[in-house]
Parts: C-alpha cells; structure tokens; sequence
C-alpha cells in the first residue's frame, strides 16, 4: 500500500491558487482598447503600472490623465490616457 504525503496536495493547491490570482489581476487589464473606451481606476493601474492610490493622487492633485465622472463613478477614456502620457513625455510613442 503505498502512502502519499499531503505534501504535494499543498503544493498544488498553492499553485491554483496562484494561478487564479494571476487570472484575477490579468482579467482587468484592457486588451487592445478603442479610443472611446472608458477604464476604471483598476484597469488603469494595470495598465500603466501604478497603484490606485497613485491615480487617486494624481487626480486629487489635478494631474494624470483626464477623469471623467459617470454616473458618479470614475472612468478614464483611453484616448484622454494617450493624449496625456504624450503630454508628458513627448518622445514617447505607442
């Protein structure tokens, strides 16, 4: 009779465990978005590698990309992000 150790059950479980949150952080990353798309403050963390409380900084500080307010939730339009990040870096290109 042979006897497996719970061991390797534990190492499983902690890689679909990872696993899922990697799906998780992954899943509010825009893929190719349109112009007009409207990006939550998540999906825009993501996207620019910064944390939300960055954002939430910059937008209290009147800086960042521009916001915009619908239905009292924030929302960047991607084209507003394009537009400031060339602002901001003028040599920089998509």
């Amino acid at each position: 009779m042979s006897h497996v150790s719970p061991a390797p059950n534990r190492l499983v479980d902690a890689i679909h465990r990872i696993s899922d949150e990697i799906e998780s952080e992954l899943a509010v990353i825009p893929v190719a978005p349109s112009p007009d798309q409207m990006l939550t403050t998540a999906e825009l963390s993501a996207l620019l590698s910064v944390s939300r409380r960055t954002l939430e900084s910059w937008r209290a500080g009147g800086r960042g990309p521009k916001v915009t307010r619908v239905g009292g939730a924030v929302r960047y339009r991607y084209s507003d992000v394009i537009a400031h990040l060339r602002e901001e870096n003028p040599s920089w290109s998509e």
